[in-house]
């Protein structure tokens, strides 16, 4: 551990693999798994991580529900750090309830780090197959990342999705960047004022800005949004 923390993977490897054969007890064979598959991941080398846990499937089995959980917890970082964003989510998702109140919130965290990386194709097509929290979770990134969407409607969906998912673990705790949306709809100014030439070179640019935030403006006023 301490070879780890002061990033010296490859040696905190090399003595792990001295012992890793010995006749460790259950908690030594616990620990052990969850700083090799580190000292792997931290060489970057995720494969290697996850051919460890798959090797250790038996021993990992017979360990209670909380370390099952950490180790799971370890197997959905390899998986991120490989690029399987999919697959790192689905187990981010399973073994969440098991977690301490700590490790959930860095579980959430990467949960909805993994969201924002997918593409939006990705989110789209995987909600559509998807089932449970792991659903909620895609819905819910889906509604941040419309493009299409004003804040206002961004907001009203937002509470209609809290209405449908009431007891998910991003609904007792929105990710950050949501609750950052609401904060912006509820403090937003009432009024802006913009200066723009009204001659000179910049007159034709000034005016097709004007004109652009007049077609905004109404446009909010027909759909009933605040102007």
């Amino acid at each position: 551990r301490y070879y780890l923390v002061n990033e010296r993977a490859e040696e905190a490897g090399q003595l792990l693999d001295q012992v890793g054969d010995g006749a460790l007890s259950r908690d030594q064979r616990y620990r052990w798994l969850q700083l090799r598959a580190q000292a792997w991941m931290a060489r970057q080398q995720p494969d290697r991580a996850i051919t460890l846990l798959n090797d250790y499937r038996g021993d990992i089995d017979g360990f209670d529900a909380q370390r099952r959980a950490k180790l799971n917890l370890l197997r959905a970082d390899a998986q991120a750090l490989k690029g399987d964003l999919m697959a790192s989510l689905r187990q981010r998702v399973a073994v969440d309830p098991l977690l301490g109140e700590d490790d959930q919130q860095y579980n959430r965290d990467l949960t909805w780090e993994a969201l924002m990386s997918l593409p939006r194709e990705t989110l789209e097509a995987r909600t559509e197959d998807a089932s449970g929290e792991l659903r909620g979770w895609l819905e819910l990134a889906l509604l941040y990342r419309d493009p299409q969407a004003n804040i206002d409607a961004q907001v009203q969906r937002l509470a209609q999705w809290r209405e449908n998912w009431p007891n998910h673990p991003a609904a007792r705790r929105l990710p950050e960047t949501v609750r950052a949306l609401q904060r912006a709809a509820r403090e937003r100014p009432q009024r802006v004022a913009v200066l723009l030439p009204e001659s000179g070179p910049l007159a034709p640019a000034a005016e097709a800005i004007r004109d652009g935030m007049m077609t905004g403006y109404y446009s909010a006023e027909e759909a009933g949004n605040p102007t």
